[in-house]
């Protein structure tokens, strides 16, 4: 258990008060969004307007102390990846944690270049495989491409699963696409919120104090803070098999959300690889922009992003 627990302390450096920081960030800038990478620790860990403040929830030192000295989880925040179903931990390796390799540090920095940077993760010990990430910015854009990737590296008897997810501070409210289905979306949560039905989506309202799910298998999800709108787009694979009900997922809780993008369960031979791509687009809404205004806004910068358009 000490050397499971070990794997988790890479530099990120925590002060008492404030957020966890990340000393090794690699930080890219196109002169209209930023995005900083801890290539330690697999994470994007800053993503802003230029010369803005992080749209990203990062958790506080204290409480990732906490947190590795009680052998749980540790939530840093920023955008990770997984490579295994969430209901896999236990049974895989019989502590309720993630992929110590994967998702507990110890990537490092393989490529550069002044938009872009490739980061790899060590090989699992139960998966038999290893991760890269890379991140890209597109020129004159605010626009963001991150390529998650596993690569198998030796035998395993379990499935891989690509899901990347990225937490952000709880939001005025959320887009999420809706995909054509008898049941478009479904939603688990102690209280409901607030939900108005679009055409291709669906406007959400997150209760206060109290946690949500919603799943579906739609190709955005997007989240209003003021004037700026986070948009994120990623293809859903039909016929795949998505244990979580959906490849698309949005969870809200008091202290954060998730913006998350399923993969399909596959199961990789040695020498196999399997990947995917999550686009980001940061849109600045005009002041007066009402819910019905920035969900069509929302809508047509998903489809550019997914049709790969450079123009409004």
């Amino acid at each position: 258990m000490k050397r499971l627990l070990s794997t988790f302390c890479f530099a990120a450096l925590a002060a008492a008060a404030g957020t966890v920081a990340f000393p090794d960030a690699v930080t890219l800038d196109n002169g209209h969004i930023r995005v900083g990478v801890s290539p330690a620790a697999g994470r994007i860990v800053d993503f802003a307007p230029s010369g803005g403040g992080n749209l990203l929830w990062l958790n506080t030192g204290a409480e990732v102390r906490e947190q590795r000295g009680s052998g749980r989880w540790v939530n840093y925040g920023g955008d990770r990846l997984w490579p295994e179903l969430y209901n896999y931990w236990r049974s895989i390796r019989r502590v309720n944690i993630p992929d110590p390799q994967i998702d507990g540090g110890g990537w490092v920095l393989v490529e550069r270049a002044p938009l872009a940077l490739t980061i790899r993760s060590r090989v699992s010990e139960s998966l038999g495989c290893r991760a890269l990430r890379r991140i890209e910015l597109v020129p004159g854009r605010p626009r963001l491409a991150v390529t998650n990737r596993l690569e198998q590296v030796e035998p395993t008897p379990f499935p891989v699963q690509l899901w990347p997810v990225t937490q952000i501070p709880p939001a005025e409210y959320y887009f999420f696409a809706t995909a054509p289905a008898r049941v478009p979306y479904r939603i688990s949560s102690d209280e409901q919120g607030g939900i108005t039905v679009l055409p291709e989506q669906l406007v959400y309202r997150a209760p206060r104090g109290t946690t949500t799910k919603l799943t579906g298998n739609g190709e955005w999800l997007a989240a209003r803070f003021g004037e700026l709108l986070l948009v994120q787009a990623s293809r859903h694979a039909p016929g795949a098999c998505y244990p979580e009900g959906g490849s698309q997922l949005l969870f809200t809780g008091p202290r954060y959300a998730e913006l998350e993008f399923c993969g399909g369960l596959r199961h990789l031979k040695p020498g196999e690889a399997v990947e995917n791509t999550v686009y980001w687009e940061l849109v600045r809404l005009p002041r007066d922009a009402g819910e019905t205004g920035a969900a069509r806004v929302t809508r047509t910068t998903a489809h550019n992003l997914l049709q790969g358009k450079t123009q409004p």
